[in-house]
């Protein structure tokens, strides 16, 4: 009898042991591993990666608040004066400025956009990720000054460089860890458009969008965990 019990305790720690190690397994695979949100994109990027078409609408970005209207943003032209002068920073290999309008051309009417707040915002999917683990980054050039950055219609403090301080050419940054929901998230940039002498376009590029997120575990093999875990109860009443 007692050699017999030693046999049961043993197959129990065995089957335990078991259990243990599909945990750790199931969970390290599909909880711990950070997995990159693929439905990031940066301003005037394809799919695949590469650019759109100049004048082209932004397959990512709506203008969801526009103070002269229209259908924009567009992929803004590089023959615009301040694109072509110098003024605004360059664009890259899968970015590219979007702007109410196509073309400005420093004179006549296509010269400047209306004073106030424009909306840009991109939809991406934490579909199959967790939420709470998220976080993104990113950097744009800007005319005149990102003033809030909000994440599914909620202000996350982000707090930019004030107009007139380098944001046309230099590269400001942005990291945002908290907010995420589950499926699909909204990312707004607020642009604020100020008043100035002569030729005043608007416009934003955003580069290097990156988020990462773990992955939610899979039913099937949540699935083999409950049906090892109940085996071992059941194992236990049946050596009792």
């Amino acid at each position: 009898m007692h050699c017999k019990k030693i046999e049961n305790r043993t197959a129990q720690r065995l089957l335990l042991s078991s259990v243990t190690s599909l945990s750790v397994l199931s969970l390290g695979a599909g909880v711990t591993k950070a997995a990159i949100i693929s439905t990031l994109y940066n301003t005037g990027e394809t799919n695949a990666g590469g650019l759109v078409s100049i004048g082209s609408n932004d397959p990512h970005y709506t203008l969801t608040l526009n103070p002269q209207g229209g259908n924009g943003p567009f992929v803004t032209s590089p023959d615009s004066w301040q694109i072509a002068g110098g003024n605004w920073g360059l664009s890259t290999a899968n970015s590219q400025w979007i702007s109410p309008q196509v073309l400005y051309t420093n004179s006549g009417n296509l010269t400047s956009d209306v004073v106030g707040n424009y909306t840009y915002q991109t939809t991406f999917s934490l579909a199959g990720l967790n939420p709470a683990t998220a976080s993104i980054s990113g950097q744009y050039y800007v005319d005149n000054a990102v003033v809030q950055l909000d994440l599914n219609g909620v202000n996350t403090g982000y707090v930019g460089l004030a107009p007139g301080h380098g944001n046309i050419n230099t590269l400001e940054s942005f990291t945002i860890s908290s907010g995420f929901i589950a499926g699909n998230n909204t990312l707004s940039f607020v642009v604020e458009h100020t008043s100035a002498s002569g030729s005043n376009p608007s416009g934003i590029e955003v580069e290097n969008m990156v988020g990462t997120a773990t992955a939610v575990p899979e039913p099937a093999s949540l699935g083999l965990m409950g049906l090892a875990v109940a085996g071992l109860a059941s194992r236990r009443r049946s050596t009792r």
